[in-house]
């Protein structure tokens, strides 16, 4: 573990902004762990400004190399996780707004297949403030996925349906769209496939009605299977 992790865990603002003086520091360098100094940042409460500070320096860094911010706020550690994931394990709504603005991605998904939404989903504030950040990058991902086979991974919605969890399913109901509701995995499947298969007949009438709310008339989401 570096230095610069050590004073982000230990929240030591000005030692963090001394050690970033330093354009040479590697702010990428991974522990045993596969965590960043960001990973590190966004799992301390009141690490608002050391996040900042890292944002900014890492910025500065990639500018002179003409590459992006997305390409690191977003690096996983050796568990899938990502920076954006352990600020929404840990309840810290400024950290997860800090990297929303910074592009963050709530759709990556962990070696459990846990994305930053599905692992927001019991906390209502923090899953509508993912789902209206991250409007800009799921159409991105939508029109990658369609451009090629019409399929995308698997969504929190999908997660929610094939394992049952009825709060979560609603709380991402009230955020859901007519794409979200016919959105197929490389499968085949959508999330009312998964409610079926699950058999909870309550998810399956929210889901149903849902889709009444949305679609309409238009029924032919319930048999839609590529």
């Amino acid at each position: 573990m570096t230095r610069l992790m050590y004073a982000c865990i230990n929240n030591e603002q000005q030692l963090v902004r001394r050690l970033l003086e330093d354009d040479s520091i590697n702010i990428l360098q991974q522990d045993s762990d596969g965590d960043t100094a960001l990973h590190h940042a966004a799992q301390t409460y009141g690490g608002e400004d050391i996040l900042a500070s890292l944002i900014a320096a890492q910025n500065r860094q990639l500018e002179k190399q003409g590459e992006h911010l997305m390409a690191w706020v977003d690096l996983q550690n050796n568990d899938g996780q990502t920076p954006l994931m352990y600020a929404v394990l840990m309840d810290n709504e400024p950290t997860v707004r800090q990297l929303l603005s910074s592009r963050a991605d709530p759709f990556f998904a962990n070696a459990e297949g846990e994305s930053a939404l599905s692992l927001a989903a019991g906390n209502p504030t923090l899953l509508k403030l993912l789902q209206a950040g991250s409007g800009i990058v799921q159409v991105k991902k939508v029109a990658d996925a369609t451009s090629t086979s019409g399929q995308c991974q698997h969504t929190p919605l999908m997660y929610a349906a094939m394992r049952g969890q009825k709060e979560k399913l609603q709380e991402l109901l009230e955020g859901c769209t007519a794409a979200d509701l016919q959105a197929q995995n490389v499968y085949g499947d959508t999330a009312l496939i998964y409610t079926a298969a699950a058999g909870n007949l309550d998810n399956l009438a929210q889901l149903i009605a849902k889709g009444q709310e949305l679609l309409g008339s238009d029924s032919s989401w319930i048999n839609s299977r590529n």
